[in-house]
């Protein structure tokens, strides 16, 4: 799809293939969203050692820094020119599918004219756009789970550290091992990985690395599960850390290293690696052209539904429940994976 030959300045023919680059371009783009997570480290240090307002005041200037940045480089961008919002007409046009037993052919312009003597202001072109906009939304359908997944593990995860023995080091830093690992393996991944398939001839399509990224998100739960069970089976408060008159008002962590929380972090990054720069890719290559933006808002907006997911499991969210909370975000995404895949394997 989108395959042509171009020759470079230098004289150098190569192939360039759209599914490629955009694939390419949406790995970067989340390289570099990670490249600036690492930051997080700078603000979690300067609020121990400085202040919050140090904090603020670098995520202020890495801001201002931003802006000059899109500014000055504004004439490179390209500028497509201002169109109107396609909403209103995908709304209505998918009311009156909805009154019509949910098909959108009953959208159609002949079909509106025939049956309500309505003329509508749309084509048949764009009912068709609408039906593939829909198709390519399908698949954000498995996404909640993961975020419900990545929302436990950024608030959890900071809130499991903290029941163990730190040795002075703040528990929200260890979750900075999770962007560091996202750079190290999308080099390896996009440098290493994909080539190497390619020059072999074997297809890892998009649904395939959505599907491996939930199996890896479900071993990254498995694990905080399994370290959860070793924190509970530790003194001195075991189940309840902190919590018990051995740990002297909460001074005292049960005898667990938080080193060892490190792993997860670095396992959910490489599920990351495969699932969060695919699911926009996917979306936006198979999304008409007047619907791509509205197909990555609505993608977007399946993280909504994941922490809805995660409010609705706050009752688990304190001990002694918390292998449970883990052991249910493994099952679920891991359940997600293998529905995921039935479903969708006639598009691999």
């Amino acid at each position: 799809m989108g395959q042509r030959i171009e020759t470079q300045p230098n004289g150098q023919r190569v192939v360039v293939d759209r599914d490629l680059t955009i694939q390419y371009i949406y790995n970067i783009y989340y390289w570099m969203t990670n490249l600036g997570a690492v930051g997080t480290l700078g603000t979690t240090m300067l609020e121990r050692y400085v202040g919050f307002w140090s904090s603020y005041l670098l995520a202020l200037c890495s801001v201002l820094l931003c802006c000059c940045i899109v500014q000055g480089a504004g004439k490179i961008f390209v500028h497509p020119p201002t169109q109107g919002s396609v909403l209103p007409k995908a709304f209505r046009c998918l009311w009156y599918a909805c009154h019509d037993g949910f098909n959108l052919n009953a959208c159609l312009p002949g079909t509106q004219l025939a049956r309500h003597s309505r003329i509508v202001p749309w084509d048949e072109d764009f009912v068709s756009e609408l039906r593939s906009g829909l198709s390519a939304f399908k698949i954000c359908m498995g996404w909640p789970i993961f975020w419900l997944c990545m929302g436990q593990a950024s608030q959890q995860g900071i809130s499991q550290a903290g029941q163990m023995e730190s040795h002075g080091i703040p528990n929200d830093v260890l979750k900075v091992a999770n962007p560091v690992a996202y750079v190290v393996f999308g080099v390896l991944v996009q440098k290493m990985l994909y080539p190497w398939l390619q020059a072999h001839r074997i297809r890892f399509p998009a649904l395939n690395r959505i599907t491996l990224g939930f199996v890896i998100m479900a071993l990254a739960m498995t694990y905080l599960a399994a370290l959860q069970g070793a924190i509970y089976h530790a003194g001195p408060c075991y189940s309840h850390p902190r919590a018990c008159a051995a740990s002297l008002n909460g001074q005292i962590a049960n005898y667990v290293n938080i080193w060892i929380q490190v792993p997860a972090y670095v396992i959910i990054a490489l599920a990351e690696v495969f699932c969060w720069p695919t699911g926009a890719e996917y979306t936006y290559s198979h999304s008409p052209k007047s619907m791509k933006s509205v197909m990555q808002a609505c993608y977007v907006g399946t993280l909504a539904l994941g922490y809805g997911f995660g409010m609705a499991l706050s009752p688990l969210a304190r001990d002694p429940y918390l292998v449970i909370l883990w052991s249910l975000c493994a099952a679920l995404v891991l359940l997600s994976a293998i529905i995921f895949r039935v479903t969708f394997r006639h598009l691999v």
